[in-house]
């Protein structure tokens, strides 16, 4: 019953935090050209961890099986994927019967995915769930993998590393 609780209240604080960042910022188009950040990727492998955690209420997609994930649960649902027009971007979906004011419906670009991934790591060491910190150490590693293959995860530098990457665009 306690690891339900837990899992639950993962769930519900990851989308409802990505759903509240992707809300704040502004509307733009993926874009067609070659991008520097990997965002498919980052949508499997995210799907990859969500996955190891066994959380009953995630959902694959239907017609785009590695695309991304879907939860629901409880009146809330919330779905991240790929922007299927260009494939460089992330399409954030949330809908939650509980908080009607969390509404979002975002395609974010490339650079706005980095800056979502950044403070998504922020917040979810902040909170007091054995979940969300472990998701912000596999957030962490997620991201040495990308951009810092050799070395050794440390989250600070990670941090560091997404602002030093951000200058790119």
């Amino acid at each position: 019953m306690y690891q339900e609780e837990i899992k639950n209240q993962f769930v519900r604080t990851l989308a409802l935090t990505m759903g509240k960042l992707a809300k704040c910022y502004p509307e733009e188009q993926a874009y067609v050209m070659p991008v520097l950040f990997n965002v498919p990727f980052l949508i499997h492998r995210m799907r990859q961890i969500l996955t190891a955690y066994n959380l009953p209420m995630l959902k694959s997609p239907s017609k785009w099986n590695l695309m991304g994930f879907q939860i629901q649960t409880d009146g809330m649902d919330f779905s991240c994927h790929i922007e299927y027009r260009t494939f460089n971007g992330m399409m954030i979906l949330l809908t939650d019967n509980q908080e009607p004011e969390a509404l979002c419906c975002r395609i974010l670009s490339d650079r706005q995915s980095v800056i979502l991934v950044k403070e998504l790591i922020q917040k979810m060491q902040q909170i007091d769930n054995p979940l969300c910190r472990l998701f912000a150490a596999d957030m962490t590693n997620l991201v040495y993998e990308m951009l810092l293959p050799e070395q050794q995860p440390d989250e600070q530098k990670v941090l560091e590393e997404l602002d030093d990457f951000l200058v790119l665009f």
